[in-house]
């Protein structure tokens, strides 16, 4: 998502976890906060996060992206690229 605002040059992006159950979906200002590496957590063993990123949008770099795979896999959830994702 986008905002109107720009800081620093960028536009203010906002990180939605979209919920497999069809319950509200997770929103989060910033990406791998301890809130966003919590509710990943919260999925349970089992579990696989599809990273879809807008290719309009600055990637979010991949140290970043790296810990929260991590903190993720440590509770037996999976990242992957979304398969429909350019």
């Amino acid at each position: 998502m986008l905002d109107s605002d720009v800081t620093n040059g960028r536009p203010l992006t906002v990180y939605v976890l979209v919920m497999p159950d069809d319950t509200r979906p997770q929103v989060f200002k910033t990406f791998g906060s301890k809130e966003m590496e919590a509710r990943i957590g919260s999925l349970g063993a089992g579990s696989v996060v599809y990273y879809d990123a807008n290719s309009f949008l600055l990637r979010v770099q991949s140290g970043e992206f790296e810990k929260l795979k991590a903190a993720g896999e440590e509770k037996g959830v999976s990242f992957r690229p979304n398969p429909g994702a350019t």
